[in-house]
């Protein structure tokens, strides 16, 4: 096999070496798909070469099968997560996943100790949340169909995680939040229905006492109005992750109060 301009080049072509050729991107959505068969004069001049050329001519074939809808999935920081692929195929060959920015390792056995694992047919399980696991993924299960070609089967989700802190009035809040996909955070106070602006990547923050450093959102001297929920939103409006803040001593006051008042 060489490769000449953009051309893949395949040479003694053999019987082996006929069926259909995919080309990816790096998200793995299909670009290109030739299929290539042994044809009479090809039989007859054993040893000829192949060459794909890659053209824009090529449709993806029926085998193809994409699910344009995502699939919101939520997940507590520190916690797990299950990525159902909800397919009952017997034939299923191989699955993988990635995000937008890399392809992730998944074990194959639910008994492996990494994070990533599949679980029973294709589902995949992710293990011990952090924030930077928030966004989009994309499934991709291979398998066999009734008539033995291959298939792929893609799933997208996007993953929102959560997380609940409590900061104490006058110290400092720090949200680890400000991830690469990150485009914007918003607050919502306890009191309000409206989320207000706190950060963008266009306009930066939006108060003095708001600093960034590394990924981290900075409040400083922390207040009771700055308690409520924080969410980091992507360039397309989707929910990446939120922060539930609440006063230190605030929370258990008020379960104190509602046990006292259900007592009497």
């Amino acid at each position: 096999m060489t490769i000449r301009d953009r051309n893949l080049i395949i040479s003694n072509f053999t019987a082996r070496d006929a069926g259909t050729y995919r080309v990816l991107d790096s998200d793995g959505d299909l670009l290109i798909t030739v299929k290539v068969r042994v044809s009479s004069t090809a039989s007859a001049k054993s040893g000829s070469k192949g060459e794909l050329n890659n053209t824009n001519d090529d449709k993806p074939n029926d085998t193809e099968k994409h699910k344009t809808s995502t699939i919101p999935v939520k997940g507590e920081k520190g916690g797990n997560v299950t990525l159902t692929c909800e397919y009952e195929a017997k034939d299923i060959l191989d699955i993988s996943l990635n995000s937008r920015s890399e392809n992730i390792d998944v074990c194959q056995d639910e008994e492996c100790s990494v994070r990533v694992f599949k679980e029973g047919n294709c589902d995949v399980v992710i293990k011990n949340l952090s924030f930077s696991d928030a966004g989009k993924y994309y499934l991709h299960v291979y398998y066999n169909n009734d008539q033995t070609e291959l298939e792929r089967l893609i799933r997208t989700y996007q993953l929102h995680i959560h997380d609940e802190i409590s900061v104490s009035i006058g110290e400092q809040l720090e949200l680890d939040v400000l991830l690469s996909e990150a485009d914007k955070v918003q607050h919502q106070s306890r009191r309000s229905t409206e989320w207000m602006k706190v950060w963008s990547r266009s306009d930066g923050v939006q108060s003095e006492r708001i600093t960034i450093r590394d990924r981290n959102l900075i409040i400083s001297n922390f207040t009771a109005r700055d308690a409520g929920t924080y969410r980091v939103l992507d360039s397309e409006g989707e929910i990446l992750i939120t922060v539930t803040v609440t006063e230190s001593g605030k929370q258990s006051t008020e379960k104190l109060d509602d046990t006292e008042q259900h007592s009497k």
